[in-house]
């Protein structure tokens, strides 16, 4: 939860500074683009593989919801990488940024869900 939170206003914050120190704009969402792809990429992996390693510990994981977020933030990868090659715009990486909080709302109410269960 804290990791989707941080991600989101780390990555707001790299492509604010970016955006202002850098003479295209284009050039700030193609970077702070890939910088996310490669990090989601390499995070979902993490996590998949903590999961199936120790699937007992994880029973409380949704499977049917976990593989439906791990396919939208696939597309938002592929996303970005369209983004560095076809458009260069600001709104596949809000689109992520915000996908990034969604995720972590979705794992605070698993949060509140299991201290009820």
């Amino acid at each position: 939860m804290l990791e989707a939170s941080l991600t989101a206003g780390g990555f707001s914050l790299l492509s604010l500074i970016l955006f202002h120190s850098l003479e295209s704009p284009g050039v700030a969402w193609v970077v702070t683009g890939v910088i996310w792809a490669a990090f989601m990429a390499f995070s979902l992996y993490s996590s998949r593989r903590q999961i199936q390693i120790d699937q007992d510990a994880h029973g409380d994981v949704d499977r049917i919801a976990n593989t439906i977020v791990s396919l939208i933030f696939i597309c938002l990868i592929v996303l970005q990488i369209a983004n560095i090659f076809m458009w260069q715009e600001f709104a596949p990486l809000l689109a992520a940024l915000t996908f990034n909080i969604a995720g972590a709302a979705m794992q605070f109410a698993r949060l509140i869900r299991s201290a009820f269960v």
